[in-house]
């Protein structure tokens, strides 16, 4: 998985200081948001040299999508045991990750450099995007083996579906906080979609 870092054949990275780089950028992205975020604060707030960033992060994007992977990870979803428990779980997760002022200085400025750079889109897409959704197609699966959604299901569509209404709520009408019921709401809207009804 390319996540757009570099790694160097020198000396092993130090995990003390790539947290520091994690809580600095999450610091820095608070503080002033996406568009002003530079590796220059980055490294001024984590103590340590522009280079060091650079050998670690070879844009802004990755920067930002590793401090995001070290924050919230990449597996959202539980084997709870029913596909209702895991998407619960997981709905309950992606509304404390949007409704997270860190999200709210990241993601508009982040998304708008994906438009702009094929290199972040690919940074943000498989280093973040694919594998938690690789963890909701899991789940489905389970679904269908145990009977519980149609076998038919496109889960691809099942992930738009839980998906859209909490960005759409949170951002696409002007920044605000999610319920926390909206998790059960939108597990709700797809059990009555796709689940089995015998």
């Amino acid at each position: 998985m390319n996540t757009g870092s570099k790694r160097g054949s020198g000396r092993p990275r130090k995990p003390e200081v790539d947290a520091r780089i994690h809580d600095a950028t999450i610091s820095v992205l608070t503080d002033v948001g996406y568009g002003r975020l530079s590796y220059e604060l980055v490294a001024d707030a984590a103590d340590v040299s522009r280079p060091t960033l650079y050998r670690r992060a070879a844009g802004k994007a990755a920067l930002v999508v590793a401090a995001l992977i070290d924050r919230y990870g990449v597996s959202p979803v539980p084997d709870t045991g029913t596909v209702h428990g895991d998407l619960l779980a997981l709905q309950e997760h992606q509304i404390r990750f949007y409704n997270d002022p860190v999200i709210g200085a990241a993601l508009p400025g982040l998304l708008a450099d994906i438009r702009q750079d094929q290199s972040a889109a690919q940074t943000w897409v498989e280093g973040f995007v694919s594998p938690r959704r690789a963890g909701t197609v899991a789940a489905l699966r389970r679904a269908k083996a145990r009977g519980e959604i149609e076998p038919d299901t496109d889960e691809d569509w099942v992930c738009e579906v839980i998906t859209g209404p909490l960005i759409s709520s949170a951002f696409l009408t002007g920044p605000r906080p999610l319920p926390e019921e909206r998790a059960a709401d939108t597990v709700e809207l797809v059990m009555k979609a796709f689940g089995r009804t015998s």
